[in-house]
This record gives structure tokens, C-alpha cells and sequence, in this order.
């Protein structure tokens, strides 16, 4: 086999223009599939983070007709006590509570309805990182202090600022007009344009007591200790034991379908797109090897004259075209190394008008970034090889089927 492999190398280095045009092919496509794969899971990467890391957390524990109908009196009961049965589960790492509601804002000249989030701060810390997404001013106070967050876009309509006083006016729970003075203590980017245009946070006592619903909560938010999509189903249906009766526990890609559905559509297309790419480096590789067979029928007559058996034969031809891929893979993993690596460290600016791009509501970066990562580069690669075994079968098997005598007699 060491003979069959190093003849093999040499037949490919017969006609170098031709096996370097059609390895050189090969590598082009590897190159361009990794090149895909680092930008569609940068693009992925972008979009978990926003959604998981942001907002929604690995699992959400609710009442089970919040989701549809956002009711305000859909709370989860014993939210507090839940909240401290739910620390002893497996796979826990932290926990948050949330109360919704809206509300009227009005500054010395402007006002604007918002939707106000009440919360834990330093439970926010924990789950959600939540002080890295106020970009002016400093996050709420861990006491209840009157305090309140603007979303960057709400900002600007109430032509508010780190400092400024807004009123807040709203109807609570008991029937009653709620209105309190806040002062504007941070201004926040979440990504999510509908949040930075309309949102607004509060301390959780703070808006419980705004609308008059002590001690109730409309989520729980959760954070796993893996990021694993399997470890977070393990988890919900741990948190689901503890606090199934409470309430309907959902991990992420229940409570944002749309986005998850685009995320594992996403993969498909990556995959359906090597394929492509692949089926046409196949093509292209039967031709070069079948033109190498033509050309060396009297050759492959001889050496089944002098004693090499048709396995033998296919074993040199099908060597050849593990030679022309490994010549594309070291080309492809360089060429597609260095397109994938510059996404992944200096990515690509996107910018409409000097504003972010948005995507289903989600504003992204403007710098988008790639994602080069090793085992989908040993894939591409690897399905390299598996087009020359299946491209080299058809040549391989004309070879077999050579009579040595009528090979030997065809004209080179």
C-alpha cells in the first residue's frame, strides 16, 4: 500500500496544471464554506447572546396564561417562596424575578408611554449581566431608591438624561391612578429596538408598589449552569418538578420560537450550501480522474500484467484522489483560515445610514463578527475526502474492469 500510495503521488504530479486547477477548485470551495460557517455562527452567536444573555435567560418559569393573553393579574404565586425552592435544583445557577407593566412618563416637556420592568438588581446581575448594558450612568441601586433606567430610544423622545426627574402615571391593580417621581439614573441598550424605544426599569418594589401588587411577579428567569441545549432541557424539566404547579416553564427556544427557528433554519442552510459546493468539486474531480484513467490504459495494462490485481488498481486510482484532496485541504484550510480568521477578529462593518442594522427587532452590532471554529473546519475538510472516495469509484472501476491484453494494445 506505502507503493500504491507514493506511485499515486507521483501520477497526480504527472500533469501539475491540471491537479493544481482542479485541487486549487476544491480548495476554493473549502475556503468559502468555512469562510460561510464563521459568519453564520458569529451571526448566530450575535443573536443567543441577545436573546439568552439579555432578555429571556436559559428557562422561564410563568403563570400559565401570561404568555398568551399578558394579563396583569397573571402572576406567579408564591413567587418568593418558588424563588428559594428553586436554588436547590440541579443545574441552577441563578435566578431573577420580573414584573411588568405601563405606564405614562412625563418630563418638563415631552412624555410617552413605556412599558415598565420591575427587578432585582443584584438577581439581574447575576442572571442577565444587566450593568453591562447601561451605556450612560450607573445601574439601579440595590435598595429601592425611586430610581429608574430609560432605553436609549425612550431617552431621546422624553429628551431625558442621567439626572432627570420623570413622573410616571398608571392604573394599579386596585383600581387606582398610581403616580410616582423617578429619577433618571442610567440610560440602556438591550438590543432589542422595541425595549430601547418603549422600555423602562424600575427596582421591583418600586413598581409593586406603583401598581399595588406587593410581593407578585410575572416571570421568573432562570440561568443554567451549561449553555448545552440538552443540559437546559434537563434543567427545565427540573425546574418544571419544583415549580410546575406554579406555573408553565419553558427553556428559550419556547419562549422565542420565531428566533430559534431562524437560528436552526440558519444551520441547515450552512450544510445544504457545503453540498452544493461539494457536489461540484465531485464533478469536477471525476473528470480529472477519468482523463488520468484514458491516458494510462496501456499503463494500467502493464501493471495488470506484471501482477497487481484489480483491488490493487482501484486502491491507486481511489489514492489519487485522496492525493488531489489532501492537496485541497492543506490549500482550503489555509485560504479559508485566513477569509474566516479576519471575520472573526476584525468581522465587517454594516451600518444603514449611520444606524445599526436591525433584524427582527433585534439591533446588531455594527461591526458584525465571525466565528471560526475548529470541528466545522475538520468537517468541511473531512467531506472533502469523502467526494474523492465517492468521485474516484466510477474511474476505479473502469480500471477493474480493464482486459491487460486489449489495455496493452491501446495506443498511448
Amino acid at each position: 500500500m506505502h507503493l500504491l500510495w507514493a506511485i499515486a503521488w507521483r501520477n497526480v504530479f504527472r500533469h501539475k496544471l491540471r491537479s493544481v486547477l482542479t485541487a486549487g477548485g476544491m480548495a476554493v470551495g473549502i475556503a468559502m464554506c468555512m469562510t460561510m460557517f464563521a459568519w453564520v455562527d458569529g451571526f448566530t452567536a450575535t443573536i443567543t447572546d441577545i436573546i439568552v444573555e439579555r432578555t429571556v435567560g436559559h428557562v422561564q418559569l410563568t403563570h400559565p396564561d401570561y404568555p398568551g393573553r399578558r394579563e396583569q393579574f397573571d402572576t406567579v404565586p408564591n413567587a418568593d417562596a418558588l424563588l428559594t425552592s428553586l436554588e436547590g435544583v440541579e443545574g441552577y445557577k441563578a435566578a431573577t424575578s420580573r414584573l411588568y407593566g405601563f405606564a405614562l412618563l412625563g418630563g418638563a416637556q415631552t412624555s410617552a408611554g413605556a412599558q415598565l420592568i420591575g427587578l432585582v438588581p443584584d438577581r439581574e446581575e447575576e442572571v442577565l449581566h444587566f450593568s453591562k448594558l447601561v451605556k450612560q450612568g450607573e445601574r439601579l441601586s440595590s435598595e429601592a431608591k425611586q430610581e429608574i433606567l430609560l432605553g436609549e430610544g425612550l431617552a431621546k423622545t422624553l429628551e431625558a438624561e442621567v439626572g432627570t426627574e420623570l413622573v410616571a402615571m398608571t392604573q394599579a391593580s386596585d383600581g387606582s391612578i398610581g403616580n410616582e417621581l423617578y429619577t433618571v439614573t442610567g440610560i440602556v441598550v438591550t438590543g432589542s429596538t422595541a425595549q430601547d424605544r418603549g422600555g423602562a426599569w424600575l427596582h421591583l418594589d418600586d413598581l409593586q408598589q406603583l401598581v399595588q401588587m406587593q410581593g407578585e411577579v410575572h416571570e421568573i428567569t432562570l440561568l443554567s449552569t451549561s449553555p448545552d441545549q440538552d443540559d437546559i432541557s434537563a434543567f427545565a424539566a427540573a425546574v418544571a418538578e419544583v415549580g410546575g404547579d406554579s406555573g408553565l416553564v419553558r427553556p428559550w427556544w419556547q419562549v422565542r420560537p420565531e428566533l430559534y427557528d431562524m437560528i436552526t433554519g440558519q444551520d441547515g442552510a450552512k450544510y445544504f450550501f457545503l453540498v452544493i459546493v461539494m457536489f461540484a468539486a465531485a464533478f469536477a474531480m471525476v473528470n480529472t480522474l477519468l482523463m488520468s484513467v484514458f491516458e494510462r490504459t496501456r499503463e494500467f495494462g502493464v501493471l495488470r500484467a506484471l501482477g497487481l490485481t484489480p483491488l490493487q488498481l482501484i486502491a491507486l486510482v481511489v489514492f489519487e484522489g485522496l492525493a488531489l484532496a489532501t492537496l485541497a485541504g492543506v490549500m482550503g484550510l489555509a485560504l479559508g483560515g485566513i477569509m474566516g480568521g479576519y471575520l472573526t477578529v476584525y468581522g465587517i462593518e454594516f451600518s444603514a445610514g449611520g444606524e445599526p442594522l436591525t433584524f427582527q427587532g433585534i439591533a446588531l452590532d455594527p461591526v458584525m463578527k465571525g466565528d471560526l471554529q475548529l470541528i466545522p473546519s475538520l468537517i468541511i475538510t473531512v467531506s472533502a475526502y469523502v467526494v474523492a472516495l465517492l468521485a474516484s469509484a466510477w474511474p476505479a472501476w473502469r480500471v477493474a474492469r480493464l482486459d491487460p491484453i486489449t489495455a496493452i494494445r491501446t495506443e498511448a
